[in-house]
């Protein structure tokens, strides 16, 4: 996905962070909030044609964006994208994850692809 990505960008992959927080400890006062980690990974990023839009829940912010397998933290731990995941974009788009469906035959994950939304 890396060489894709570069080649039909600048020349440079693209590169996908995403961002979630672990929960927290609510048993102490004040609680204590979860630490926030970040999970990198190459991406592809593609617009929703008017036909994918029509009669569903696909905004005009949002974006198709395919995710590579693995998605890293910098301890080399893999996850998968959830729903109101934050998706940072190497070319300093922001959007958040409203649905994500993986293509995985066999039941292996080879990629992910995200329903982002930008503007939130």
């Amino acid at each position: 996905m890396a060489e894709a990505s570069a080649e039909v960008g600048t020349g440079s992959p693209l590169t996908a962070t995403i961002t979630r927080r672990a929960e927290g400890d609510e048993t102490t006062y004040p609680p204590v909030q979860g630490v926030l980690t970040d999970y990198t990974t190459n991406a592809l990023v593609s617009s929703y044609s008017a036909r994918d839009r029509q009669g569903t829940n696909i905004s005009d912010r949002d974006l198709k964006v395919m995710l590579a397998v693995p998605l890293v933290d910098s301890l080399g731990n893999e996850t998968a994208p959830l729903i109101g995941d934050t998706l940072a974009l190497s070319d300093g788009r922001a959007l958040r994850v409203v649905n994500v469906t993986a293509l995985q035959p066999g039941g292996v994950a080879i990629y992910w692809t995200c329903q982002a939304r930008a503007g939130e």
